[in-house]
């Protein structure tokens, strides 16, 4: 979710690029009615009886490899993956019927799985840490015309030209405030956006001295309100939709944010979202899109975007709005022309969130909070605070959450601007030693109670511990 995680997200997933193949229906029937018994109270069905398994601790243990399968039963169907170094509480353990031992583990607050013995270490495996890297986005452009009909105005006198680059001859200066009414639109070699226009004049005009209209954005923001959670890919590679909607319901949790497009990879997410949203819908819990434009390429970002904001699955649900992670390419004319872009596109009632830096954060200093305020509906600044290799404390991350919080609503000028807290359920080393502590999540709900935010989230779902689901559950 920044730069310097980029690295480490990009390892997670070619970690897990290949899909597991399905298990047979009855089986996965099977596994499923097993993981939901759990989550509903019941016992659910084992490999091996109850009187077999003994009870732990509970203890706390770590993945010892990349990709640990959790299973709903010993050598049963898997419900999801964690990755080497991942924290688990373990509760029990037995002899599978593979003479195995299986520790039992109480998954996101919710859920018993079983993980072979061997895949668990006591502590945390020592290993260097890998820096992640900013990337560094190269303008890809021109692009030709695209429709675009929407009403603007100047807000700065600009010139009206032949073409969409600042070498097409200028017809005449378009002073502040006349009204336009723009057609298209197109890109020249920097990747910056120009708009066609046809009144008054036919020509070509800097997108950076333009307003689209309207500004107003009433969207309904109640799918926001509460507790969300962040789900990367491999959680619905593994995990079937109705234990993670179900563990979603037990830990409070109100919506949820799903990664489905981003940068060169496109819409990719189809998938995760025709088997979630049924689910999500059916138990009033809201899922918002979440895509990754690297506002290098314009074109291709806004196409993705309008991909995953309109997409309909073949149920006919539809994501209850858009959340955009735009923290590659911060400059103004390019957050501004794509956020603009994308508001006209989809209209003045949709749901649109954007996540930022914090304000205090070094890139958060420079962050163009006025510009995207006047097209997202709501800012949801990543409010990490636990990235150095100390111990932080609940008046910490209660001072961090606040400051942001103040810090957007001073840098747009807007007491009331809807904001969302981003909160950190991760280690930013990786190594299972720097996770935010429970006392630290409970600190940063606190600041977001009290700063009046519209709710708060936390990334991500796969690698949040058990004292961090334990806060978050009982915080809300």
């Amino acid at each position: 979710m920044t730069p310097r995680f980029a690295t480490q997200r990009r390892i997670t997933r070619s970690r897990r690029a290949a899909a597991h193949g399905p298990a047979p229906w009855l089986v996965r029937l099977t596994i499923l009615l097993a993981a939901l018994c759990t989550l509903a109270g019941a016992a659910p069905a084992r490999a091996t009886s109850d009187a077999a398994v003994h009870a732990l601790g509970p203890t706390t243990m770590w993945a010892r490899y990349w990709e640990v399968h959790v299973r709903a039963t010993p050598g049963g169907s898997i419900l999801t993956a964690i990755d080497l170094d991942q924290e688990v509480r373990v509760t029990g353990e037995t002899t599978g019927a593979d003479g195995m031992r299986w520790y039992r583990v109480r998954l996101w607050n919710a859920l018993d799985g079983w993980i072979q013995g061997q895949l668990l270490a006591p502590a945390p495996l020592p290993r260097p840490f890998v820096s992640g890297e900013s990337v560094s986005p190269s303008p890809v452009g021109p692009h030709a015309p695209m429709p675009l009909r929407v009403e603007a105005v100047v807000v700065t006198a600009v010139s009206l030209r032949n073409g969409p680059n600042l070498t097409a001859p200028v017809q005449r200066i378009v002073p502040t405030g006349t009204a336009l009414t723009i057609n298209h639109w197109a890109t020249d070699r920097m990747g910056r956006a120009w708009y066609g226009v046809t009144s008054p004049g036919s020509g070509w005009i800097d997108a950076d001295h333009v307003n689209l209209l309207p500004a107003a954005h009433p969207a309904d923001m109640t799918p926001m309100h509460g507790l969300g959670m962040w789900c990367t890919p491999p959680v619905l590679k593994t995990a079937p939709p109705e234990v993670i909607v179900a563990a979603a319901r037990k830990n409070h949790v109100t919506h949820l944010y799903v990664e489905v497009g981003g940068g060169k990879g496109g819409f990719y997410g189809q998938h995760s979202l025709d088997v979630l949203l049924p689910v999500a819908h059916r138990a009033h819990i809201a899922v918002l899109a979440w895509v990754y434009p690297y506002l290098d390429d314009l074109p291709r970002d806004v196409a993705v975007s309008l991909a995953a904001a309109r997409y309909v699955t073949p149920t006919g649900e539809r994501p209850d709005g858009l959340a955009a992670d735009v923290e590659q390419n911060m400059q103004e004319p390019y957050v501004r022309a794509y956020s603009q872009i994308l508001r006209a596109h989809l209209g003045p009632h949709a749901l649109m969130a954007i996540a930022t830096y914090p304000p205090q954060a070094f890139w958060g200093r420079t962050y163009p909070f006025r510009t995207v305020a006047r097209s997202w509906d709501v800012i949801v600044p990543m409010d990490y605070w636990h990235v150095a290799r100390h111990r932080y404390s609940e008046t910490q991350a209660y001072k961090y959450v606040a400051a942001s919080i103040s810090g957007i609503r001073k840098a747009t000028k807007d007491p009331a601007i809807p904001i969302e807290v981003l909160g950190q359920m991760f280690d930013v080393y990786g190594d299972g030693q720097h996770s935010p502590t429970a006392a630290e999540v409970r600190g940063a709900i606190r600041a977001a109670r009290d700063g009046n935010a519209l709710g708060i989230s936390f990334f991500e779902w796969n690698h949040a511990t058990p004292g961090e689901w334990d806060a978050m559950s009982h915080g809300m």
